[in-house]
C-alpha cells in the first residue's frame, strides 16, 4: 500500500493549482476540530431532535463521540507520520484520518436517522448528497496532502465501523423503532 500511497501522492502534489487548492481546502474545513464545527454538530442535532426525537439526537451524538475517541487512540496507537508536502501542516499524527472518519459518522448516521423519513426519490437525492460528501472530505485531505490514501481509507472503513455498531446497539435498546 505504501507504493500506492506515494505515487497517489506524488501525482496529487504536481496536479494542484491555487484555484483547486483553495476548493478542497473549504471542504477540509468544514470538519476541522474548532469551535465551529461544535456548534454545526449541535444544530445538526437539533435538528435530528426536531425531526427523529431525543433518541435519534443521542445516537447522533453517541455516534460521533465515540468516532473521535477511536480516532485519537489509533492515531496514538499507530504513530504514522504525515506526508511531508502538505498545503497545511497538522501536529497530530496521520493515521486513520479524522476527517474521513467524521464526515463518515456524520453522514452516514444521518443517512440512517433518515432512511423512513423522506420518499424514495427524496431518500436517493439526500443519500447521494451524503456520499459526495463523505468523499469530497475524504479527497480533500489527500489533495491537500495531509492524508496518505491509505489513511483516508481507513478513516472510511472506521466510520463506516462506527456507524454499524451504533446502529446495531441503537437496534437492540430500541427493536420497535
Amino acid at each position: 500500500m505504501h507504493s500506492i500511497d506515494l505515487s497517489v501522492q506524488q501525482f496529487l502534489s504536481m496536479s494542484r493549482t491555487p484555484a483547486m487548492t483553495e476548493f478542497w481546502f473549504i471542504f477540509t474545513t468544514l470538519f476541522n476540530v474548532s469551535l465551529h464545527f461544535i456548534v454545526v454538530i449541535g444544530c445538526v442535532a437539533a435538528l435530528v431532535y426536531l425531526f427523529r426525537g431525543f433518541k435519534y439526537a443521542f445516537l447522533f451524538l453517541f455516534s460521533l463521540t465515540g468516532g473521535s475517541i477511536l480516532v485519537y487512540v489509533l492515531k496514538t496507537s499507530f504513530d504514522v507520520n504525515r506526508p511531508v508536502d502538505a498545503v497545511i501542516h497538522e501536529a497530530s499524527k496521520s493515521f486513520p484520518s479524522g476527517h474521513a472518519t467524521i464526515a463518515t459518522i456524520f453522514f452516514g448516521m444521518l443517512m440512517f436517522i433518515f432512511d423512513r423519513y423522506f420518499s424514495r426519490i427524496g431518500r436517493i437525492i439526500f443519500n447521494s448528497c451524503c456520499i459526495a460528501m463523505i468523499l469530497a472530505v475524504s479527497f480533500s485531505r489527500i489533495y491537500l496532502g495531509e492524508h496518505w490514501l491509505s489513511d483516508v481509507l481507513g478513516g472510511m472503513v472506521l466510520g463506516t465501523f462506527v456507524c454499524y455498531v451504533s446502529i446495531f446497539l441503537f437496534r437492540k435498546a430500541y427493536p420497535r423503532i
